[in-house]
């Protein structure tokens, strides 16, 4: 046997089937003699084409907020679609030389693509070309909410313009009081899918829901500490009277705050964290009381004959909110955080109730039907100015300010039905945001 180069033979070389590797060929010369050969090493036919191929290297670079952890896709000519993490690589391998579009695709809607995208790359043969994809992403205006459109209550998110609706709970039972924690990853809210109403708690993307109080009773009016590391709520699992609880973000450590035979609710948190404000009859009537968060340090901030509710603090703390019946109807009035100055700020023969401060601490929205019916109006933080944003024949209530103290979400039946309305501060540009046929109510700005 003998070896021959790799290379075109001179005659006429008639190719067996490969055995172990090796090519073996029959000669066949004049004469009818046969001789084998045997070519190590060779490769047949033309040039693999791989070794001629390129490879493209596309890469995410992700900044903002509110990224989207399910990334994007990357495609090539239009296809070829492969899942690309917010910021990391993928490649395209065995690509042919020359012109090739490389596109960006599945961008959530609040993100962004520098141009161009697509973007034409040029190849040549066993080059590597790397291309990267710079994406901004900008935070989302959330708004969680309670609704029974499909049935039961249900807690729903949607974006501030009421688009990207998605139901979080959708579970047996109702779910209601939706509270964003102060760093906006979770969700607090109350619901009776374990048979009567507990304080419940979720990611914000509606994962990992977990039953934080589990008692007998029924817990409600979860409200977030400012550092977020702790939830007050309401509860009347001791004796049957309703009772100011706290307890760790984790449900852990619940203690009860207010223990007397009076109901006690309505809990709200200063800024700072250091006190907590609540409505009780223990005197008889409403009243406003404050405490320390661990329940000492009790004292009655209203103390009249007439009945005080709803507190509702500025940013700053200093100045508390709330209603009062002690002039014949519901007005709303605002004391000192001593209560040694209390102001009447609305005192009309109207029922003014639901005051909510401006996140600026410059206005104040309540609701009113001094004319006639139900209406959202504004007026400056001491009272001055009120004016009526809605004036509409429909029943608005429940305003509840957005951040930047340039907008309102209200609720209205002014559709038929209860849903979430936006404005701007002077009650220009009512929008519809949910407009469902079912109710709508009780919305939550994401911080």
């Amino acid at each position: 046997m003998h070896s021959i180069r790799c290379s075109t033979p001179r005659v006429a070389l008639h190719p067996i089937p490969r055995r172990g590797g090796f090519r073996t060929w029959h000669l066949v010369r004049a004469g009818g003699l046969v001789l084998s050969f045997t070519a190590f090493g060779c490769r047949e036919g033309p040039t693999d084409a791989s070794e001629n191929a390129a490879v493209i290297e596309v890469t995410a670079s992700t900044q903002g907020q509110d990224v989207d952890p399910d990334g994007y896709t990357a495609t090539l000519d239009g296809a070829g679609g492969q899942s690309l993490a917010p910021s990391a690589t993928v490649t395209f391998s065995n690509v042919s030389p020359g012109e090739h579009d490389v596109e960006l695709t599945d961008v959530a809607d609040n993100c962004t693509v520098g141009a161009p995208n697509p973007r034409t790359v040029t190849l040549t043969a066993g080059q590597t070309v790397p291309t990267t994809f710079s994406v901004s992403c900008a935070a989302i205006e959330l708004i969680a909410f309670e609704s029974d459109r499909t049935g039961d209550d249900d807690i729903w998110v949607m974006w501030a313009d009421g688009s990207h609706l998605e139901n979080l709970t959708n579970a047996v039972g109702d779910d209601f009081n939706p509270r964003w924690s102060p760093d906006g990853t979770r969700i607090a809210f109350g619901s009776t899918a374990d048979g009567d109403a507990e304080i419940w708690v979720m990611d914000a993307d509606g994962s990992n829901a977990t039953n934080l109080t589990d008692s007998p009773g029924d817990d409600v009016d979860p409200q977030w500490s400012p550092d977020g590391s702790q939830i007050v709520f309401r509860s009347d699992r001791a004796a049957g009277e309703d009772d100011i609880w706290v307890m760790d973000a984790d449900g852990s450590n619940a203690r009860n705050l207010t223990i007397d035979a009076a109901d006690d609710f309505d809990p709200r948190w200063s800024p700072d964290g250091s006190l907590i404000y609540f409505t009780s009859d223990r005197d008889g009537d409403l009243e406003i009381w404050v405490m320390n968060p661990d329940g000492g340090g009790e004292v009655n901030l209203t103390s009249d004959p007439g009945n005080d509710f709803s507190p509702r603090l500025s940013a700053t703390g200093d100045f508390i909110l709330f209603v009062s019946d002690r002039t014949g109807d519901n007005d709303i009035w605002a004391t000192s955080s001593d209560g040694l100055v209390q102001v009447n700020l609305t005192d009309d023969p109207g029922n003014d109730i639901e005051p909510r401060w401006s996140p600026d601490n410059a206005r104040i929205a309540f609701q009113s039907d001094r004319d006639g019916n139900g209406d959202i109006w504004i007026m400056n933080g001491n009272g001055s100015d009120p004016t009526n944003l809605t004036n509409d024949p429909a029943f608005d209530f429940a305003p509840v300010w957005a951040p930047g103290s340039t907008r309102i979400t209200f609720t209205s039946d002014r559709s038929g039905n209860n849903d979430l309305w936006l404005m701007s501060v002077d009650g220009s540009n009512p929008t519809n945001l949910s407009s469902s046929a079912g109710s709508d109510t009780d919305p939550a700005w994401r911080p």
